[in-house]
């Protein structure tokens, strides 16, 4: 087991670094190519985290996601750069995106340009959306409450707009985990803005969903020093202007053995939820 997880899934992780590199040089050629796209700074959702999205979390993010959402409707709240919008329309669902950020849906239309894929994207505010009650089959919102004041009035909203026993499926960092050191911290001491307005703890997040008319059916880690391990290559790709692959190696045993690792401590935690119909 190379990367300590299963010797079918080594195999899938060598292939997705492999996957990662290649994309990584059709969004190189298509920032050549497309001027709009190249105005995208090297920090953009697209261009700066994109090992991480195909062979980091979001790797198993997606994964896990996929095993658990059902019906055909899909929303993708905040759905950034639209990678998962992405996949999640190839594998069959009917899939809206919401973000409230100009730049992440610049950067959805260039992703679904160049995957050649239609996906509704709106741009709206997950505290006030613009869908009637009892719309979504399933809703998926990765890394995004972090980044939102009133989040009490999100969830309201997620549990007004997906039907009862719907599926919720979050992802967010420990407020106190290796994610939240690395981005409310380290980075705002070398002059990177953080961007981060709530550091969740287990229990205050716990009474936050179910208050919101959510059960919660599984709340584990998705990750444990996993960004640390990004920082690192990221910093070595930019100073070194190499691809350091043998760091992204590190991700997976990382996120094999997050399952063991106390929620007090993990980096990242996901959330399944259900529509309690409350």
């Amino acid at each position: 087991m190379f990367y300590g997880i299963n010797q079918e899934e080594d195999v899938v992780a060598i292939a997705r670094i492999g996957e990662a590199l290649k994309v990584k040089a059709k969004l190189e050629s298509s920032r050549k190519k497309d001027a709009d796209f190249a105005g995208l700074s090297d920090f953009s959702l697209l261009w700066f985290f994109y090992p991480y999205l195909i062979v980091g979390s979001d790797w198993k993010r997606r994964k896990e996601a996929f095993k658990y959402l059902h019906g055909s409707l899909l929303l993708d709240a905040g759905g950034g750069s639209g990678w998962f919008s992405v996949e999640a329309y190839k594998k069959g669902f009917s899939v809206v995106s919401l973000d409230v950020s100009k730049k992440s849906n610049k950067a959805s239309h260039a992703l679904m340009d160049i995957e050649n894929v239609k996906i509704p994207l709106l741009r709206a505010s997950l505290a006030n959306m613009p869908f009637r009650r009892d719309t979504f089959d399933s809703i998926v919102c990765f890394e995004v409450i972090e980044h939102i004041e009133n989040v009490s009035a999100v969830f309201s909203e997620l549990h007004r707009v997906l039907k009862e026993e719907g599926d919720l499926f979050i992802t967010t960092p420990n407020g106190y985990g290796a994610y939240a050191i690395i981005q409310d911290i380290i980075l705002p001491k070398i002059g990177f803005k953080t961007y981060h307005v709530h550091k969740f703890t287990e229990a205050a997040l716990r009474r936050l969903i179910s208050r919101s008319g959510f059960q919660i059916n599984r709340f584990c880690n998705l990750e444990f020093l996993g960004p640390i391990f990004m920082a690192f290559f990221l910093m070595l790709r930019k100073f070194c202007k190499r691809e350091f692959v043998f760091v992204l190696k590190l991700l997976y045993p990382d996120l094999a053995m997050a399952k063991d690792v106390p929620l007090r401590i993990g980096g990242t935690w996901m959330i399944t939820c259900r529509n309690s119909g409350i």
